[in-house]
């Protein structure tokens, strides 16, 4: 993947958002990635959009790794259930 070696890039905002527009591919390849960027890179941010990105793959793998990493005082979030269409026929 072309954006994958940007996770490496100096400035941390081009890191961060390389992390964000990796959501939208889903490419399973970009994981090692994104894990060694929430494991090891220095920024917040950059911590954060790798994270958002990892949960996002929905990842059986990852998830032991992102609830490691998630601040204690951080609600636990709970997967998003599709709304079922209610009608009423009055």
């Amino acid at each position: 993947m072309v954006l994958t070696p940007l996770l490496s890039d100096k400035t941390h905002l081009v890191r961060q958002e390389v992390a964000y527009a990796l959501v939208v591919f889903h490419d399973r390849r970009a994981t090692p990635a994104l894990v060694e960027r929430l494991t090891t890179d220095k920024d917040d941010g950059v911590r954060g959009a790798a994270a958002v990105a990892l949960g996002r793959s929905r990842e059986a793998a990852v998830v032991p790794l992102l609830k490691c990493c998630r601040r204690p005082d951080q609600p636990q979030r709970r997967s998003r259930k599709k709304k079922t269409k209610e009608t009423s026929f009055a």
